[in-house]
């Protein structure tokens, strides 16, 4: 073989080895990201905003940067998890088997493959101004966001 063909095998070999490197998760870091925004009332039809006593408040949609099969969603009162490691939570969703893979959940809505810790359990409201904790878990991969919830104008 010529140098020219060793030089072309070399190339194809390097542009394969990047496209490989781009196209998958195999170098990717393990640690999950958690982004959170309001909802639109528009994106949520026939619904209204959930209240905390009076006070309307914006549903809350969290995204992660991958497709994730969760095994546990919790959300607690950021200051109580401080204080009790075992901190009352507001919301508990768990999964039996397999959880279908989701790249984002809205606060208090049902998550396909996933049921409600204690049986027929619902999310409670989460007060304006009050600092909360999401934590998730995949699999053996964890992690928290804390969020604050607004209240909803109109």
């Amino acid at each position: 073989m010529t140098r020219k063909d060793w030089l072309l095998i070399f190339a194809l070999v390097a542009l394969v080895a990047i496209a490989v490197y781009l196209n998958s998760d195999w170098f990717r870091d393990d640690r999950i990201q958690i982004v959170h925004r309001a909802v639109q009332q528009r994106m949520v039809r026939n619904a209204k905003p959930p209240k905390f006593g009076e006070v309307r408040v914006v549903p809350i949609l969290f995204s992660f940067d991958r497709k994730l099969a969760l095994t546990e969603v919790k959300v607690v009162n950021a200051a109580e998890v401080q204080t009790n490691k075992y901190a009352h939570p507001l919301w508990h969703m768990v999964t039996d088997s397999n959880s279908v893979p989701t790249m984002g959940i809205v606060y208090g809505a049902k998550i396909p493959g996933m049921r409600p810790a204690i049986k027929n359990a619902t999310a409670d409201p989460c007060a304006p101004g009050i600092k909360y904790r999401l934590m998730i878990a995949a699999g053996s991969k964890r992690a928290e966001h804390d969020f604050v919830v607004r209240p909803a104008s109109r």
